[in-house]
Parts: structure tokens; sequence; C-alpha cells
């Protein structure tokens, strides 16, 4: 017997946790619910972190529960042996260090002799972030933790796993959380355009890499391609290969790309009335054959609606 079709507002399902949805609740959602179905997964992720394996029948997991005026994601807790707080976050910014705080006077007020309190989300973070964290939380354990690492701990899951039911659940997890949170970036086509100029010109050509501030006028999110124009037209497009985030002089944040090889315009594709400074997005096949990087930017736009 073949399987029926599902959809829902016109989309097809084809995994369960779509019916969640695709914001952060939804993902701690679909964790949660795997940690609670297979066991395999969730000492895999304790096991990451030295917490020791409690019992199973001990275990409680709590998703979404509000405790004065507090709400967290996920809890883990063993009355005798520990508790665990995940805030989980789309994007590659952590929670706010107020957040994290209002978790710390949470979880403090708790029985457990050990507490933990853990953050998720879409990149690695650097360990000045971290130990900045650390120091504000004294008598619990501040850990982070990527999607991409938590996928990785699911997939070792499945090699232990038992029965077909958590195979089934890991399995599912992954495509999602791959599709939700990342994916996006891998596969874009889309360029971040900006316009260089000096010093940044040289950057480019000899160290084959580009910095900017983390956000503010400049893109908050690592990107796959960016674009690079001066003298009125765009000169080269390059890979993002990998990146960074680290801190200027003035102790700024900044990202670090590291480029791929030169793509060149097969044609000449002017600035067009794009105001001086300009920063934007554009499919690159479109960026590649429109006369403008005005006509560009239209054309994405009108693609996209």
């Amino acid at each position: 017997m073949q399987d029926m079709k599902l959809f829902v507002y016109s989309k097809e399902i084809t995994n369960p946790f779509r019916l969640f949805g695709e914001d952060e609740d939804d993902l701690t959602k679909a964790i949660a619910w795997v940690f609670a179905q297979c066991d395999e997964f969730l000492f895999s992720f304790l096991d990451e972190f030295h917490i020791a394996r409690p019992r199973c029948d001990a275990i409680e997991i709590r998703c979404q529960e509000s405790e004065e005026h507090s709400r967290y994601d996920v809890e883990i807790s063993e009355q005798d042996s520990f508790g665990l707080i995940i805030e989980a976050k789309k994007g590659i910014f952590l929670p706010t260090k107020e957040q994290l705080l209002k978790y710390y006077d949470l979880i403090k007020q708790k029985g457990t002799p050990r507490k933990y309190i853990f953050s998720l989300t879409n990149a690695d973070v650097p360990e000045y972030r971290i130990s900045s964290i650390r120091q504000s939380m004294p008598g619990v354990t501040y850990a982070h933790v990527s999607y991409s690492r938590l996928i990785e701990i699911a997939r070792q899951a499945i090699k232990r796993a038992k029965n077909h039911k958590s195979k089934y659940w890991l399995k599912m997890l992954i495509v999602f959380l791959r599709e939700v949170v990342c994916m996006d970036l891998k596969d874009s086509n889309s360029v971040y355009v900006v316009p260089l100029k000096g010093d940044s010109i040289v950057e480019h050509d000899q160290q084959r890499r580009y910095h900017c501030p983390v956000g503010g006028s400049f893109t908050a999110q690592p990107v796959n391609y960016i674009g690079f124009r001066y003298d009125g037209r765009l000169q080269v497009i390059n890979h993002v290969d990998s990146w960074q985030i680290d801190k200027d002089d003035q102790g700024n944040e900044r990202f670090i790309f590291s480029l791929g090889p030169d793509i060149i315009p097969s044609k000449i594709v002017k600035t067009g009335k794009c105001f001086r400074g300009q920063k934007c997005y554009c499919d690159i096949d479109l960026l590649l054959t429109s006369d403008s990087l005005r006509e560009a930017i239209d054309k994405t736009k009108a693609r996209r609606q």
C-alpha cells in the first residue's frame, strides 16, 4: 500500500515535524519529542557534556514551561542528579545575557545538585563569548551546542538505537533540522553585494578575504556569496568558503569571510540607480545576466513575491 499525500495550506507534508511549524518554539518541541522517544539520543547528548546518565524512569522533560515570568524552551531534569535548561535560537546569535540570567535565577532555586544552562544556535560560538557568560553564572555550568553538532549526535544515536521507532524519529528530526536551520545558507544562491574601496580591495586580491561588522548596516548573518562593486559596476563575485567572528581593535565583533576563486561577470553590470554605499542581495543568475545591479535587485524581488 502506498502512502497517501497530506497537504496543509497547499503545502505537501512529508515530515511530521512540519506540522509544528518552523519557528524556534517548533524546533524545541521537535527536539524534546525525540529526546523523550529515544533514550539513545538523550544519553548521547548528555554524554557530550559529561553529564552522568540518570535512570529513564526518573527523567522529566518539559517544553515551553513558564515559571516566575520566564519561559524556557526545554528543561531536562532528574531530581537527585541534575537540572538542565536549553534555550534555542534560529540564526547565529546567542540568547542575550539578560535572558540567560533569568534562567540562571530560575535554575538556582531548584533542588538538583548539578545545574546546567545550554544555548543552541546555528553556529560555533567563539570561546570569549562563552567565557563571558560563564563568569556571570557561578554555580551553574553554561555550554553551547550548534545545530550541526546536534545533528551529528542524532546520527550517532541512530547506530545505537534499539528499535525502528527510535531510528524513525531520529531520521525525521535530522531532516527537519537540516531543512529549517542548516540548509538555507549552504544551498543559497543569493549574493550579498557590497561596495569595495582602498585597503579592502587589497585585502580581497591578496589575502582572499573580506571583513565587515556584524549587524548594523551590514549583514547580521553569514552569507554564501559576496559580490564586490567599485568604479560604478560589479567587479567580481566570490563564494564564501568559510567564516568566523572575531573582535576588531575596538572590541567590536566582525565577520571574517574567506573567499573562493573569482567569478568574473561576462558582461558589464553597472551599478544603476543604487544610492551610495548600499548593500543588497541578488540571486546569482540574475546578477550575472542583468545589465545593472538595480535591474538584478528588482528581478530578485519579483521572483520572491
